[in-house]
């Protein structure tokens, strides 16, 4: 369970943990922002709450809904997040095809090929790495494309601020969209 902190300008300032947000919340150093209602409760206030549309967690005393927003109760700098190259977001930007047969493949069928292979110093960039099928990804093994005559369907790019955007709010709490995540690459 993640939580989104947001400055007290309600700009948002990262993703934490509930485990933290809480330790903020007992702290005082923020309130909660209650998304049904957009009111903003303190520690005490939200401890006693009991909304049925919330996770909740159980302490030896009580059961306490953990929040999906905070808000700082002092100015954070906004923290622009990086979106990483990996299995899954290399998987989202190649749109689940082979780029070298364009053959769709599921998440658990697909495998990442390096096109400078790794044994020459290849790098895990995102202009380095395709999406690809098993028999594909043998075929290419550690030659360079021109080595072995295979050619990509198109050239592999950072994907845009917009696309990394989606993804961040792809599978986020409904709440979270109406605040634009911040990304840099």
């Amino acid at each position: 369970m993640q939580v989104l902190a947001l400055n007290k300008s309600f700009s948002p300032v990262g993703i934490i943990s509930f485990k933290k947000a809480i330790i903020l919340l007992f702290k005082e150093k923020a309130k909660v922002l209650e998304v049904n209602s957009y009111y903003t409760y303190d520690w005490h206030e939200w401890a006693d709450m009991d909304f049925e549309n919330y996770n909740k967690i159980r302490t030896s005393k009580q059961s306490i809904c953990v929040p999906e927003i905070i808000v700082l109760k002092e100015y954070d700098k906004i923290q622009k997040r990086r979106l990483k190259p990996n299995k899954k977001n290399i998987y989202k930007r190649d749109n689940g095809h082979c780029q070298y047969c364009s053959k769709f493949l599921t998440i658990k069928e697909a495998t990442i090929d390096h096109i400078n292979p790794k044994s020459k110093n290849g790098k895990f960039t995102w202009d380095n790495c395709v999406l690809s099928c098993v028999k594909c990804n043998l075929k290419k093994g550690n030659y360079d494309l021109k080595e072995i005559g295979m050619k990509l369907l198109k050239k592999p790019e950072i994907p845009s601020h917009d696309k990394i955007n989606f993804y961040l709010l792809e599978n986020t709490p409904e709440s979270w969209k109406m605040f634009k995540l911040k990304v840099i690459l």
